[in-house]
């Protein structure tokens, strides 16, 4: 048999066949000699059926996650929409107190810390850039309107 994946609902239903092949043609053999296993029909059959109740549960339980799976998904999105707004709602309530937005889960918002250093260094970029720009638009001024031809009118060639 090659070794390409079967469907579990593939599987179950050879196996499905299988047992009503074995009960039809094969209940009257004394014993099946199978990939050097010897088995009576009434073995064989044990062992089909306990497999194939095993993939029909598997099945069930597949199915039954995918269903939770997509229910999360849906939910999710909603739930994320109600979180934020009810850190909104805590933080504009309380602040940002820390205890108070804790006993909800969330944390206060990080403040930013510049350094005077930084800022320094932002305000001496940011005047030698306006200097920069001064002496770039100075330096091209305006240019001359260049009268238009004589005639007016041009034509290709």
């Amino acid at each position: 048999m090659a070794k390409n994946a079967v469907s579990l609902s593939k599987t179950l239903a050879r196996v499905t066949s299988a047992i009503a092949g074995v009960q039809k043609n094969l209940s009257t053999v004394a014993q099946i000699s199978l990939a050097g296993v010897v088995y009576s029909p009434a073995t064989l059959l044990a062992l089909l059926q306990a497999y194939a109740n095993l993939v029909s549960a598997l099945i069930a339980a597949h199915n039954q996650v995918h269903g939770f799976v997509l229910s999360e998904r849906a939910q999710r999105k909603q739930v994320h929409v109600i979180l934020e707004a009810l850190a909104a709602f805590v933080t504009n309530l309380f602040g940002s107190d820390p205890n108070k937005l804790g006993d909800f889960g969330f944390t206060p918002r990080k403040v930013r810390v510049e350094s005077t250093a930084t800022r320094a260094a932002a305000t001496a970029k940011a005047k030698v850039t306006r200097e920069a720009k001064k002496a770039a638009l100075a330096a091209v001024g305006t240019p001359a309107a260049t009268p238009p031809a004589a005639g007016g009118t041009t034509t290709k060639s």
